[in-house]
């Protein structure tokens, strides 16, 4: 049976392609895992738009231990003071966008400084990415 003899070696070369084509697959993720970089290579550097000592402070302090015993890298607290927020909103806008400067802030940069404010040097709704929220704390 000379059909089935041709369909089996079209079908054996077929599975033939698709196995290298899986084992290069594998091969360029492994390169990839082996040679990528870990994060954090160097400090990274935690924007607070307010006083050391006040709320926000005293949620950052912490939050950056712990980002500091975990990563086994120094996390900086830089504290911009002033304009509601804005000058840390704008340090923190104004940074290389490489996952080495974070901002932690009230709620209120983003929902009440652009109506307060005439102009701001960044727009908090498209220059930031939420990536948690900070703990609450129950007023008395």
């Amino acid at each position: 049976m000379p059909g089935v003899d041709g369909q089996i070696h079209a079908w054996a070369a077929g599975a033939r392609r698709l196995w290298r084509a899986v084992a290069a697959l594998a091969l360029i993720t492994c390169t990839n895992v082996l040679f990528a970089a870990q994060f954090p290579e160097k400090p990274v550097r935690l924007v607070t738009p307010y006083p050391p000592g006040g709320g926000t402070d005293a949620v950052a302090r912490p939050v950056a231990a712990s980002f500091a015993k975990a990563w086994g890298q120094s996390v900086v607290i830089d504290n911009r003071v002033g304009a509601g927020g804005n000058i840390g909103g704008e340090a923190a806008a104004h940074s290389p966008a490489d996952g080495y400067t974070l901002f932690m802030t009230s709620g209120s940069i983003v929902t009440a400084n652009p109506y307060m404010y005439k102009s701001m040097s960044f727009d908090p709704a498209k220059d930031f990415v939420a990536i948690t929220t900070r703990p609450r704390a129950r007023r008395l």
